[in-house]
């Protein structure tokens, strides 16, 4: 049986790619384990989580220097690329822009929609609608207005009201701290 010999370049690379594999599982079980909580314990618990507003994920794309941020200039590049995957004629859609948005923002229900854009409500976007749509996203996202909108600027956090104990103190009887109410459990 002939053996074969792998080149230097691929053998480095898979066993670069193991260690990054090893690596990444060690820091996912062991980050869980330490604290002891997951997201929905946290905000279970009264605590919060951030997420980032879906707009932001189709600035991110068009940051295209790498400065983890979006300059005007960036954004008016980005609208005429993301125009020109978009539109299909004079107007776009609803249709149309819906798939759009599932596949730059994640979901065709997301802000911004595309009523958020139809300015005139004629049932059509045009490339106008379209750039002064996100033209009014970015000022929106610019919360300390230096025309860049960094990372920062599009996420938020989720706070949760802290909850009572597992024995119901709330504010009234049967009612748990944060007013939802709580299911007697049956004895067996």
């Amino acid at each position: 049986m002939k053996h074969m010999t792998l080149p230097k370049t691929l053998l480095s690379n898979m066993t670069g790619l193991a260690c990054l594999f090893t690596l990444t599982a060690c820091a996912s079980s062991s980050g869980s384990d330490m604290r002891g909580l997951t997201p929905q314990d946290n905000l279970r618990s009264g605590g919060s989580i951030s997420a980032v507003r879906p707009v932001g994920l189709l600035f991110a794309s068009m940051d295209t220097d790498g400065q983890a941020g979006l300059s005007r200039g960036e954004l008016e590049t980005g609208i005429e690329k993301e125009w020109a995957i978009l539109n299909s004629g004079a107007k776009v859609s609803a249709i149309d822009y819906g798939n759009w948005a599932l596949s730059v923002m994640g979901s065709r229900e997301v802000m911004p929609n595309f009523l958020s854009f139809d300015s005139d409500f004629n049932g059509g976007l045009t490339k106008r609608e379209f750039s002064n749509g996100l033209m009014s996203e970015f000022d929106r996202a610019d919360e300390n207005k230096d025309g860049m909108v960094s990372r920062q600027e599009t996420t938020y956090s989720i706070t949760m009201p802290r909850r009572g104990n597992e024995r119901g103190e709330g504010d009234s009887e049967g009612e748990m701290a944060d007013g939802v109410e709580r299911i007697p459990r049956r004895l067996k």
